[in-house]
């Protein structure tokens, strides 16, 4: 979920979790669209919601036309245990098949970017560090995989190149 001081202008749609944030034009109900084309998903740090945001990405690449690629990278933690003792990661190793880990950032690599808004802020703000890992997890149905394999061959998106800026760890 976004907001209107903190979405990325140039992405087509973004969606907040505020009604009235819609007069900036924000959709306010995520798993009422498929996904599809190629989207990032980093959702809230609850179990319910990364669980409810992978099955939609799930349901969208299953049930998306076949000349149509539907593509969600999410970003979801790692809490410093095995992943397949999250429900959404249980979640995950059941499809194995439409699901690919394309690397891990290390929390000692992560950064956010300071938000310019509230540098003047009279409030201090907490730290906005943490002490796990982000996985970076496409969710794709076989239109997406080809389109990204495409485009990777042809040189136009650098995979490897993207991933080392980014100080993600690949799987072997």
């Amino acid at each position: 979920m976004a907001s209107p001081l903190d979405f990325n202008p140039d992405l087509q749609h973004y969606w907040s979790s505020h009604p009235r944030d819609t007069i900036f034009g924000a959709f306010t109900a995520c798993f009422s669209f498929s996904f599809s084309g190629f989207s990032i998903c980093h959702p809230t740090y609850d179990d319910d919601i990364m669980h409810l945001t992978l099955r939609h990405a799930i349901y969208s690449a299953i049930n998306s036309p076949h000349d149509i690629p539907a593509a969600t990278f999410m970003l979801l933690p790692c809490w410093g245990r095995p992943m397949s003792t999250n429900a959404y990661m249980s979640l995950y190793n059941q499809f194995n098949h439409i699901r690919s880990l394309m690397g891990t950032i290390s929390s000692q690599n992560l950064q956010y970017a300071d938000i310019t808004f509230w540098n003047d802020s009279r409030t201090p703000l907490p730290s906005l560090s943490h002490h796990w890992d982000l996985q970076i997890i496409a969710v794709w149905n076989t239109q997406a995989r080809l389109n990204f394999n495409t485009a990777t061959r042809s040189g136009s998106i650098t995979w490897h190149k993207a991933s080392l800026r980014l100080n993600v760890t690949q799987p072997e």
